[in-house]
């Protein structure tokens, strides 16, 4: 329930103390310029961009360091602003609904976060990195606390999915439950990278066919990736784990999915450099049961109608509000 909550309304306490020092403080109690007026409280412009900003920090970690372009930040906002928006009205619905949140649980969140921090200088100084006090932290705890409590006890109800239902989205989405063919594998490497002359190509082919001749004649694979492998899974004797088609370059991969478990391939050549294969395991393609998944397919669909009931409970809100936006 809470997880649902959090990820509906987006609260996420700690990252305001995770914020980098350059962000906008969210919440300045003077400001002239609105973003919007929620039933006669404000979201201040200073607030939406602190928040546009930690969205924006958001995606680039999700997208590995990849950031919205210029013609794309006008949505973020909004959507963002939005956000505020819903989350203003809901913590107001609490307010109304007189939910109070015990002082003890906000102190344990509160030590919880503390702890994260290797010392209380390096704790306070990312407070005030971000232009916020304790006492802040604590208000925007407690605030986010209040609406975790009005959507457990005034927006999702007890909510049962049936045996037919999981069965249902079993048979309606088959390929999810697809498993393709896998096989584990290990590889020794001689890198050949960049620009090598044809002495360098035929030193790395010796070598790897030495390499090559050992393994044949009987000498463990994985000692030997790791005495002269070049890639960086040496460390773990060569070791690829498990891998499905498509997840290899093509010519490692067409060759490894010619072997059969034990057998060791012949020298293969790719864009970095030259490798030996041996296949230490293999799983056919198969379909994952029904029974198997039955419960992660409840919790799902459950996860699914919980969602919906929010949104529903926002949109009437709304319905019911004064809302102005700039």
């Amino acid at each position: 329930m809470k997880t649902i909550a959090r990820s509906v309304v987006s609260i996420a306490l700690v990252g305001f103390v995770m914020a980098p020092v350059g962000a906008l403080a969210a919440e300045k109690a003077a400001s002239e310029t609105a973003a919007a007026v929620v039933n006669g409280t404000t979201i201040t412009q200073e607030a939406l961009a602190f928040e546009t900003q930690r969205m924006i920090e958001q995606m680039a970690r999700q997208r590995q360091g990849q950031v919205p372009d210029e013609a794309s930040m006008p949505q973020v906002r909004e959507d963002v602003l939005n956000r505020m928006i819903e989350e203003e009205l809901l913590y107001q619905d609490s307010q109304s609904k007189d939910i109070k949140v015990p002082e003890a649980r906000v102190t344990e969140e509160m030590a919880s976060i503390k702890q994260r921090f290797p010392s209380e200088k390096e704790y306070q100084d990312a407070l005030a990195g971000i232009e916020m006090s304790e006492a802040d932290l604590t208000r925007k705890i407690t605030r986010g606390m209040a609406i975790e409590q009005l959507i457990k006890e005034h927006v999702i109800q007890e909510t049962a999915v049936s045996d037919a239902e999981s069965r249902a989205f079993y048979d309606q989405n088959a390929s999810m439950f697809e498993k393709p063919e896998q096989i584990q594998a290990r590889h020794i490497l001689i890198k050949m990278e960049g620009d090598v002359t044809e002495a360098q190509k035929a030193e790395a082919l010796a070598k790897i066919e030495m390499i090559r001749k050992k393994a044949l004649e009987g000498e463990d694979f994985a000692a030997l990736a790791s005495e002269y492998s070049e890639g960086p899974s040496s460390v773990k004797g060569g070791d690829l784990g498990h891998f499905s088609r498509g997840q290899m370059v093509k010519p490692f991969e067409d060759v490894a999915f010619s072997l059969k478990p034990g057998e060791i391939s012949e020298v293969v050549e790719t864009q970095f450099g030259y490798h030996i294969i041996e296949v230490t395991d293999q799983q056919p393609a198969s379909v994952v049961s029904y029974e198997t998944v039955q419960a992660q397919i409840a919790e799902r669909l459950k996860q699914e109608k919980s969602r919906r009931e929010i949104q529903q409970y926002i949109e009437t809100l709304r319905s019911q509000a004064d809302i102005k936006r700039n």
